[in-house]
């Protein structure tokens, strides 16, 4: 039995987590991946927008070696944080479902490595904390050939892609940093953006690199694009309901991350289906089930661009605070 479960150990569940423990609440983390586990899956040589100020848990000092940290030194920092408040956390262990009686729920989880024969484990806890990200949850097109084996909604490197033909999809900052990196190593790149622009809010010291790559002719831009099909060699699109195809070998689809439905379903929350925003109390980030709080970029639905870690990490406080209120 535990006074608090978060389910989650992103930075913001990893906050809630840190402000659980100064306050002397017993606190359980439950992890379907590794520590931080979206951000070790983000692109190798990563380098945040924030600076590493920005990206600190309860103010311990979050130093790197530039401005601007990798996603290594984030992963780093955070693990650190964590063993520095011994906070625990069961890692590859996935949430299945939640139950609810009059005093306490009961979180299943399973472990991600057991056979599904194997038992379910179970958690008890008054109050919980669902504080997955998105990352997990890329934003789809919903045509013909997305499932393809040749696509990919991620990017980790980019040698794969040496000497390949690419298309990216996409016209903010995973796009445009994608297709520069691939680029830069060797491969040919076609962004195919659906605006009449790239994102404005693009990193600003890229974007003019980006530019200068597609003025050259070194990367092949075609804006008002709307994608029509993928197939296996090559992808569908229309310009003013004027169709036209292109030949490719790879196709990345960097086109952002929504909230999963399906979590606010299984935890019996209440959503709005268009948005995919749910329903809570933003005060106290409590959700329609009383006892059920929500943190993190879940909270934005479709608009994942608003909430960030610079951000989620003010949930932790309200929500500990509405907890303690509670159990006094």
């Amino acid at each position: 039995m535990y006074d608090l479960i978060i389910i989650g150990c992103g930075p913001a569940g990893l906050a809630v987590a840190v402000e659980a423990k100064k306050n002397n609440l017993n606190a359980l983390v439950i992890e379907k991946g590794a520590i931080v586990n979206s951000i070790v899956n983000f692109p190798t040589d990563m380098i945040f927008f924030s600076t590493s100020d920005l990206l600190e848990i309860d103010r311990i000092p979050f130093t790197s070696n530039r401005i601007r940290p990798t996603r290594r030194e984030a992963v780093l920092y955070y693990q650190k944080v964590l063993d520095y408040y011994r906070i625990a956390v069961n890692t590859h262990e996935r949430f299945v479902k939640l139950e609810q009686n009059d005093s306490s729920f009961t979180v299943y989880t399973h472990p991600v490595s057991a056979g599904e024969s194997e038992s379910i484990n179970k958690y008890r806890a008054p109050y919980v904390v669902l504080g997955a990200g998105v990352y997990d949850n890329p934003r789809k097109l919903n045509i013909a050939g997305e499932n393809l084996p040749h696509v990919s909604h991620h990017y980790i490197e980019p040698f794969p892609y040496y000497q390949r033909e690419v298309v990216i999809v996409g016209g903010s900052n995973s796009a445009v940093e994608t297709s520069l990196d691939i680029h830069r190593h060797g491969g040919r790149v076609t962004v195919l953006h659906r605006g009449a622009e790239i994102n404005k809010g693009v990193k600003y010291w890229i974007l003019p690199d980006f530019q200068n790559r597609v003025n050259e002719g070194s990367i092949n831009l075609i804006l008002n694009a709307q994608i029509k099909r993928i197939f296996p060699k090559g992808v569908e699109y229309t310009i003013n309901n004027k169709e036209f195809s292109i030949s490719c070998d790879h196709v990345l689809l960097m086109i952002g991350y929504e909230s999963d439905a399906r979590l606010f379903e299984i935890c019996q929350i209440d959503y709005d289906p268009q948005s995919l925003v749910p329903v809570y109390d933003p005060g106290t980030f409590e959700s329609s089930r009383k006892g059920l709080y929500l943190a993190g970029t879940l909270i934005a639905g479709k608009f994942s661009n608003k909430i960030f870690i610079e951000n989620s990490r003010a949930h932790a406080q309200p929500i500990v605070r509405h907890i303690l209120s509670r159990l006094r």
